[in-house]
């Protein structure tokens, strides 16, 4: 009875976290674009091979802010609040191959969005992100605890998009590459991990502006006691490159932005299924460089919750894995 109460109520936050979930993102990108990956989304993941079988997860999550930067009050003045939110759902195939070594496994994300600017500009949009696909995902054990993962993705520019540029929704018209190297040790209930990443974007097909790339590092340092998981995390985020306008907008954007985030991490292992739920605080956030008052040298600065429910969905605890076998034979 006592784990059916734990599950409620943590079950309960998911729900909660779903409920309210809201979006806004950095302001140093195109107008009314956002960073194709939220920072932090990758806390609590490792580079840990998994057992072959197909592996369903589903992340929802609120971002409250506001925004911050030398051209901030002149866009949206003193009060305006900044939100945002989105509930994601994953589902990774683990079909039981080898190669160079590595455990092969592939992946997608689909994404619900809402985002939100309060008064006084008052401004609302929602629908589908972009599909994140990840054809190539290549794990390594290479002893004493040590595990490297690989992974090759691509955001296709399928989401949901609105106005004369195409960033008027919650979708984007265009591609976005996203390198991606896991490293994790893990020993005795520890596990330390380092998610990198970073988001390559090509030029919008509607208004011919390019996004400077996204650089991104998710960090998580947990403790696992029984079935209870508990540590420290932090993100940071960086655009390391400028932006390249085009004949679409009045300006010649140089912005950029940096970000860093702390937070704690806790989760439950129900055996089935397993919830983790972390929280952010942005205490640096820094935009500079751009055109003050056009949008291109603000970012945000606020908080996070994130819940997430994953699990095996095949195959189950009481079926015999599919044996591994190499992906390429003589």
């Amino acid at each position: 009875m006592r784990e059916h109460r734990i599950a409620g109520l943590l079950l309960a936050s998911v729900g909660i976290v779903t409920a309210i979930a809201w979006s806004q993102q950095a302001m140093a990108l195109e107008p009314g674009a956002a960073a194709q990956t939220t920072p932090g989304i990758n806390i609590g993941t490792t580079a840990k091979p998994m057992d072959p079988g197909i592996y369903f997860s589903d992340t929802a999550l609120t971002y409250q802010s506001k925004q911050v930067g030398p051209g901030a009050d002149a866009v949206n003045g003193d009060n305006a609040n900044l939100a945002r939110g989105f509930d994601s759902a994953k589902v990774t195939v683990v079909p039981g191959w080898t190669f160079l070594g590595a455990t092969y496994s592939a992946a997608i994300v689909q994404k619900a969005l809402m985002k939100q600017i309060g008064p006084p500009v008052n401004t609302s949009a929602s629908g589908l992100g972009n599909t994140l696909l990840s054809p190539i995902q290549l794990a390594w054990n290479v002893g004493n605890g040590f595990f490297i993962q690989a992974i090759a993705g691509v955001y296709v520019p399928d989401g949901t998009t609105a106005g004369a540029t195409g960033t008027g929704n919650v979708g984007d018209p265009y591609w976005t590459f996203q390198p991606q190297l896991i490293l994790s040790y893990l020993n005795d209930g520890w596990a330390f991990t380092a998610n990198i990443y970073d988001e390559i974007n090509t030029k919008n097909r509607i208004s011919g502006y390019t996004t400077g790339q996204i650089f991104h590092t998710d960090f998580t340092a947990t403790k696992t006691i029984g079935r209870w998981t508990i540590g420290p995390v932090a993100y940071l985020v960086d655009q390391i490159t400028s932006d390249s306008s085009s004949a679409a907008y009045e300006f010649n954007n140089q912005g950029k932005f940096t970000t860093f985030a702390i937070g704690g991490l806790v989760g439950y292992d129900f055996g089935p299924a397993k919830i983790n739920v972390w929280a952010t605080d942005e205490i640096y956030a820094h935009g500079y460089g751009g055109t003050p008052g056009a949008g291109r040298n603000e970012t945000t600065q606020g908080f996070t919750v994130f819940g997430q429910v994953s699990f095996k969905a095949w195959p189950l605890a009481d079926e015999a894995p599919p044996p591994a076998r190499p992906l390429i034979t003589k």
